[in-house]
């Protein structure tokens, strides 16, 4: 699993990378050897820059108002929403043209993508007025259909498969809830008011949780609970979880520090036996200056 260290993309199955430039960065994911940027443009604009394996500069081809971005677990194929255009993108690493295929409907607001498996791209839309409550889609950008995905609330991860999500359920006040969500029927495999669910294991088997719903901030604990169940199968305590996503089948990767302005560093822990090991020896980088690729943050 590859991470982002200041401006330098490290680990997973590609080579060293930095990010040129001095732009904020917003988000990045590799994608065929190199990796996909998000920076900051101004108070209120972003920009999608590509960096090509082994290059020191931005290739040409940047994208203006990108909102979001995801790549497949093989990182071969991209997804990207555009804020403006109300719209949606699919990409193939493989291909020169970065933007092959495009979804623009008249009906939405602002999107979001959640997930890409394969041709599928999963996103979030807003509907145009307002209030505009979030809806969410099932988009097959080769054949072009489009089909809503009923009965959930709010979605927080896609699983592997595309069978099941992880889903906030929204309470009174302080209060919250989250379930593991079967797809297409939305049934719900569980519900838990103790966890907030952030995503999956690639077999699918295991969903990460954390004591609340992510917000910049850190929290007391990582767990690991059985996806079909909500059995907890493992939790972490003993230092501030930044962040947290699934490695493999059996390793999480978590950004952990002791509290704010406190060195930060990269622990990966066994999901089987519990033990944890160094990934990255806490430095004084800041809490904003380290991310898990492919973390919800």
């Amino acid at each position: 699993m590859a991470f982002l260290v200041d401006r330098v993309v490290r680990g997973g199955t590609g080579p060293v990378v930095e990010v040129p430039g001095k732009q904020p960065i917003e988000q990045v994911v590799r994608f065929g050897g190199g990796v996909l940027v998000v920076v900051s443009t101004g108070e209120f604009t972003t920009e999608l820059r590509r960096v090509e394996p082994y290059a020191e500069s931005f290739s040409a081809g940047r994208v203006a108002g990108v909102t979001s971005l995801v790549t497949s677990p093989e990182e071969d194929l991209a997804a990207y929403a555009v804020q403006d255009q109300s719209a949606v993108y699919w990409a193939d690493s493989r291909d020169t043209e970065l933007v092959q295929r495009s979804l623009k409907r008249a009906e939405y607001g602002r999107t979001n993508v959640l997930a890409v498996r394969g041709d599928v791209v999963y996103f979030g839309a807003e509907g145009k007025g307002y209030p505009a409550p979030e809806k969410y889609y099932r988009w097959d950008s080769k054949s072009g259909q489009v089909s809503a995905i009923t009965g959930v609330r709010t979605v927080e991860g896609v699983n592997s498969g595309g069978t099941a999500v992880a889903e906030f359920v929204s309470g009174a006040a302080q209060t919250f809830c989250s379930s593991v969500a079967e797809l297409p029927s939305g049934k719900r495999n569980f519900t838990t008011c103790q966890y907030s669910l952030d995503g999956f294991t690639p077999d699918d088997r295991t969903v990460v949780a954390s004591e609340g719903f992510r917000g910049g901030g850190a929290e007391r604990f990582t767990a690991a609970l059985d996806a079909a169940t909500g059995h907890v199968r493992r939790q972490w305590v003993g230092v501030q979880f930044v962040m947290a996503v699934a490695e493999d089948d059996d390793h999480l990767l978590m950004v952990v520090d002791t509290g704010e302005n406190t060195p930060v560093g990269i622990i990966r822990c066994s999901i089987g036996d519990g033990t944890c090991e160094v990934a990255l020896a806490p430095d004084r980088y800041g809490r904003d200056n380290v991310q898990l690729l492919g973390a919800r943050v």
